[in-house]
């Protein structure tokens, strides 16, 4: 008796799957449009947010903030990165990406780069792509939006301080360029250990923030810096992009508004600041001016700090 069915349940699964074809459709561009993907996902210091990037396939990311005890969230757009052009994070590194974004040690902030939205690109409103820094107290959602930022680093340990370079454009012909080390021969007959030279960077205004209370310390005409793991000593290298401005590296102590120390200043090209694992001392090369038809060799400045404080050693030079 039940083979007398088989029939209408077939017609019923045909007509389902005939119903269930028709409303289906295939993929267009708006869909895709439509997709977010998800990047660089991190959770604060002490466990208790987690921020991470959206993505649209067009349009504009966004920050997203959550509080993981309540499951509030805090949104902000973030404009889109121009393809093909790269930034620093606040390790100096320059992810493909360019989802940045970085708790404070303390978790009370977040940072995060913006930079112009799909709209102010389209209307050309925002003459140039250099972005901007924002920090975001986590508290109050209250952003404050710093412009032409070129890079940014934070602390990793206990410190309510955090270091930004503004503005600042790279020219071949702009004082403070050095070439490239040389190839080693391929004719001799030993190997021969070429040191490099310092890197080409342009100089800009070195920013020194206390996220506390929002009072910030500049210096001028910086081409490279490296703030220290511990958020005590900030480390810069002064370019001499004019004449009335002496080269040199020099290092702050944060909190403290007395002079910089002098770790070295004169002619010539400085870079590739490098610390040891315990960050209590620093290496760098100086590359000499030219004397005549003759180069000098970039020689090695070593500098130590004691704990809390910069004080540059008395021997801190050794020839390369």
């Amino acid at each position: 008796m039940h083979l007398r069915f088989l029939p209408c349940l077939a017609l019923l699964v045909c007509l389902a799957a005939s119903s269930d074809a028709q409303t289906k459709r295939p993929l267009t561009h708006d869909d895709y449009a439509k997709w977010l993907a998800i990047q660089s996902p991190i959770l604060s210091a002490d466990g208790k947010f987690v921020a991470y990037a959206t993505f649209p396939q067009i349009g504009d990311s966004e920050l997203t903030v959550i509080d993981l005890a309540t499951g509030k969230q805090l949104r902000h757009s973030r404009g889109r990165r121009p393809a093909g052009e790269g930034s620093t994070t606040n390790k100096g590194k320059a992810p493909a990406t360019g989802s940045q974004h970085s708790f404070s040690p303390d978790s009370k902030y977040i940072l995060f780069t913006v930079y112009p939205s799909k709209t102010e690109r389209d209307t050309k409103k925002t003459p140039s792509a250099t972005p901007s820094l924002a920090v975001l107290d986590i508290a109050t959602n209250k952003l404050v939006r710093i412009e032409n930022v070129r890079g940014y680093q934070v602390p990793e340990e206990g410190s309510s301080y955090i270091a930004y370079l503004r503005g600042g454009k790279l020219s071949p012909t702009e004082p403070g360029i050095t070439t490239p080390a040389p190839e080693t021969p391929k004719t001799s007959k030993r190997p021969t250990t070429v040191l490099p030279t310092t890197v080409p960077v342009p100089s800009g205004d070195l920013v020194l923030r206390n996220l506390a209370d929002g009072s910030e310390r500049t210096f001028n005409d910086v081409g490279e810096y490296s703030l220290s793991r511990d958020g005590k000593t900030l480390v810069y290298v002064v370019v001499g992009s004019k004449k009335e401005v002496m080269p040199g590296v020099f290092a702050v102590t944060t909190g403290l508004t007395t002079p910089p120390v002098v770790i070295r200043s004169g002619s010539g090209k400085y870079g590739r600041l490098t610390w040891d694992e315990k960050q209590t001392q620093l290496a760098l090369f100086h590359t000499p001016p030219v004397e005549g038809d003759k180069k000098q060799p970039p020689k090695i400045i070593h500098w130590k700090r004691t704990t809390g404080a910069s004080v540059p050693m008395a021997t801190g030079l050794t020839g390369a």
